[in-house]
């Protein structure tokens, strides 16, 4: 049985939407093996064996303090949630119908202790749905919807929306009379084309204006350019930028200069770009010209640039139609710099290699500060190469001196194309691969290779490593040529993504729109036609109906759905004395993509709910084993609920890393606080939040800083004995700046605790184990 997770009304079996609210549902795609983010080499075998014995969550030195007990002082603040609640004793499920799926955001934000305005995530109109990445269809789907999916980008980023379009005309705009700040004989002009967006106007906005300060507080060489475009924003912070409008500005001596006012138009339809572009050229020739495009990002298949002065709000602009603006315009660039997230792709490169030497961008999320402006525009006079890892340098500087991750490259774009044709024929590779029935094999080894939030694109380095065919060196070696310089936080991250369809097959005829107009090779068009139709077949008629195109095909439809499932008699419980086990055989290994252990904690005549982790332990003979984990997360020295979302580990290196959330409140609103966890991070680093209604399980599109002053609470999910399910605020709220997080060993054994194993396999379904009492860590 299932429930709308924004109403909460009963959905019937293979339902696309809610017949009570129209909330779109779709299923929890299959995890990553142990989770998602990119993941440099793992040679997928044909036969997958269990884990070594591992404790939950990333394994961490013990602090030599005591651990703090999990005893939390809790107060009741709501009645049960409209949807059902788990129950203990959860039944097998063979095959779980699609959920509601939702993604994250991060436009990540720094430590608690920062006073910097956050920035928040792209913010392309959402609905609201459940975490594909490991949400539990009986309980953490219950109890929590996690992300949110950009499902509306199905129906509105084609659309255009050029109504509302307003071009250069006399009787739209304004100019000022200013005398000319334009540089003799000029070595540099650099274009930066800000749409302000919510980043600007939003609740914690500004985030625009203060890039700008940075700008003016450079010491720009006399013999170079700096002319700025602003609009796309309901409100600036700056006051010499009107609200609502659209303005040319000239810099010089710290200063904006006024040189033209567009009126209320747009910067994201067709001919705004390119329009810039040319005023720029013909009012500040220069001997050399860069770009900078500054907003929300999210490659394909969302696009660039979110403006609030469009009519049409599911306007952005693909990559494809930003490589249209600079044919328009006929400008060649030794740099374009994208200050937005995850543009740093392929397709971008292809877009911009006719039109620029050097691309600058972020694979992942850009953090809330954004690139750093004021000691590379001092060095415009000089190499676009030097002054582009400068870009790179002290973005990452920044943040890290934060305490915040990230990543940011330089791409040479002259490189690009070999590039592209290493990935037609490592994509010819893998289609044979799955033609041969290794569609399984496959579909572990790129869902362990991760994806960049909600974009459905890899690292191309990580991918040709997960997945290992005989072009792949090539690919790996074009790839390492191209990206000139790079510096990264994730150990997935190697310089340039690419879009790989695989969880969202939503928004994938959004996305195939960007292989159409970059005249991608048919091997690779016809591989992922094939792969989403599979996926769609798997889900059921009325996803094919509702998403397929008239690319879709049954070519893989009838080897995938013959593909062997989890035998539910595998996950029957085996009393071994002490603790209880789950033994799988290796044809079940063969199709098991993730593993999931969720616990509850007993308080008084109920219990606390404490998460679910993707990590598991083994016995001496492989079986899963139920037992208490030996460490968890604790927040000011209490016991933090704590729900993973995303695991990445490589065997080959050991290296992993971790992001999850805590429940909480923010000055008594509810709230998400994501935490992430690697080796360097072993206790974890905070970052940002996002708001949350615990009433309707609705998270929050945008990711924001905690301030010093904010005041916090734990929340916990209690499960009463009557089966009710409530959250619970643990009633002893401290302020952010002495919030202190860690990862704890904790002796789990001395308290009554019940848990259950979710196992996920690659066709989408998910199993559960009975719940049970948790045996002593110390047994295996």
């Amino acid at each position: 049985m299932m429930f709308c997770k924004k109403c909460g009304a009963q959905l019937n079996d293979g339902a696309s939407f809610c017949k009570n609210c129209g909330t779109p549902v779709s299923r929890p795609v299959q995890q990553p093996q142990p989770e998602v983010r990119v993941q440099p080499k793992v040679t997928p075998q044909p036969t997958v064996t269990p884990q070594p014995t591992v404790t939950p969550q990333p394994t961490v030195t013990p602090q030599p303090t005591a651990a703090p007990q999990p005893e939390v002082k809790v107060q009741p603040k709501v009645t049960p949630q409209p949807t059902a609640a788990p129950q203990p004793e959860v039944k097998v499920q063979p095959k779980v119908e699609p959920q509601p799926t939702v993604t994250p955001q991060p436009r990540v934000q720094p430590q608690p202790t920062v006073q910097v305005q956050p920035r928040p995530v792209q913010s392309v109109p959402v609905t609201p749905q459940t975490n594909k990445k490991g949400g539990n269809g009986k309980t953490i789907a219950i109890v929590i919807g996690a992300f949110l999916l950009i499902v509306a980008i199905l129906g509105g980023l084609l659309s255009g929306g050029g109504s509302s379009h307003k071009r250069y005309r006399d009787e739209e705009e304004t100019e000022e009379k200013v005398e000319s700040t334009a540089a003799d004989d000029a070595v540099r002009t650099l274009m930066i084309y800000i749409i302000g967006s919510d980043l600007e106007s939003g609740q914690y906005g500004g985030a625009a204006s203060r890039d700008i300060k940075e700008i003016l507080k450079a010491n720009i060489p006399d013999n170079c350019n700096v002319v700025l475009q602003c609009g796309g924003a309901k409100k600036w912070e700056n006051k010499d930028i009107p609200d609502g409008e659209v303005t040319i500005f000239s810099v010089r001596n710290g200063k904006l200069n006024k040189e033209k006012s567009l009126g209320k138009t747009t910067m994201n339809e067709k001919g705004d770009l390119s329009q810039f572009i040319t005023y720029c050229k013909d009012n500040y020739p220069a001997e050399n010209y860069s770009l900078v495009l500054w907003d929300h990002g999210g490659g394909i298949p969302v696009g660039f640039g979110m403006d609030e002065l469009n009519k049409n709000p599911n306007k952005l602009l693909y990559d494809y139609e930003i490589r249209n603006e600079l044919d328009t315009a006929g400008v060649d660039f030794d740099a374009i710099i994208f200050d937005a997230c995850n543009v740093c792709t392929l397709e971008m490169g292809l877009s911009l290699k006719e039109h620029a030497q050097y691309m600058v961008g972020a694979e992942s999320y850009v953090n809330n500060k954004g690139i750093y402006y004021t000691n590379w525009l001092e060095m415009l006079d000089g190499d676009a190469q030097t002054f582009s890892e400068k870009i790179v340098q002290d973005y990452m500087e920044d943040i890290n001196a934060d305490g915040l991750i990230g990543s940011m490259s330089v791409i040479r774009l002259d490189y690009i194309d070999d590039v592209y044709s290493a990935y037609v024929d490592y994509v010819r590779d893998v289609a044979s691969d799955v033609e041969r029935g290794g569609f399984a094999a496959y579909v572990k080894a790129r869902g362990n290779c991760g994806s960049y939030e909600h974009i459905d694109s890899v690292d191309l380095i990580a991918l040709a490593t997960a997945y290992d065919t005989t072009s792949a060196a090539t690919l790996i070696n074009s790839a390492v040529n191209a990206v000139t310089y790079t510096e990264s936080d994730f150990a997935y991250g190697h310089g340039l993504m690419v879009y790989c369809p695989f969880e969202y097959c939503e928004a994938y005829n959004s996305g195939r729109q960007a292989f159409v107009e970059l005249n991608y090779d048919e091997e690779i068009t016809g591989f992922y036609d094939k792969m989403v139709s599979a996926e769609l077949s798997l889900l059921g008629q009325s996803y094919v109906s509702n998403y397929g195109g008239d690319w879709y095909t049954t070519a893989y439809a009838d080897s995938v759905n013959s593909g062997g499932n989890v035998s539910s008699s595998s996950l029957a419980l085996v009393d071994m004395g002490s603790y209880e086990a789950v033994e799988l055989d290796d044809s079940d290994w063969e199709v098991i993509d993730h593993v999931a252990l969720t616990i509850a904690v007993e308080e008084g005549d109920s219990y606390l709910l404490l998460g679910q982790d993707y990590t598991y332990q083994t016995d001496s003979a492989g079986r899963l084993a139920l037992v208490n984990p030996e460490a968890w997360t604790f927040v000011n020295g209490n016991i933090a609920g704590y729900f993973c979302v995303e695991f990445y580990n490589n065997p080959d290196t050991d290296e992993w890393s971790q992001l999850g959330y805590i429940p909480i409140t923010v000055n008594g609103e509810g709230a998400l606080l994501y935490v992430y966890y690697d080796e360097a991070h072993p206790e974890g680093t905070i970052q940002g939040y996002t708001t949350y209604d615990y009433d309707t399980d609705t998270e929050g599109s945008y990711m924001y800083d905690l301030r010093a002053d904010d005041e916090i609470d734990l929340v916990y999910y209690e499960l009463t004995s009557s089966g009710d399910l409530t959250y619970t605020e643990a009633g002893a709220p401290f302020q952010a700046s002495t919030l202190s997080l860690t990862f704890t060993e904790i002796d789990f054994n001395q308290y009554s605790t019940i848990g259950y194993y979710t196992v996920y396999d690659v066709y989408g379904n998910e199993y559960e184990t009975d719940a049970t009492v948790l045996g002593d860590s110390n047994a295996v």
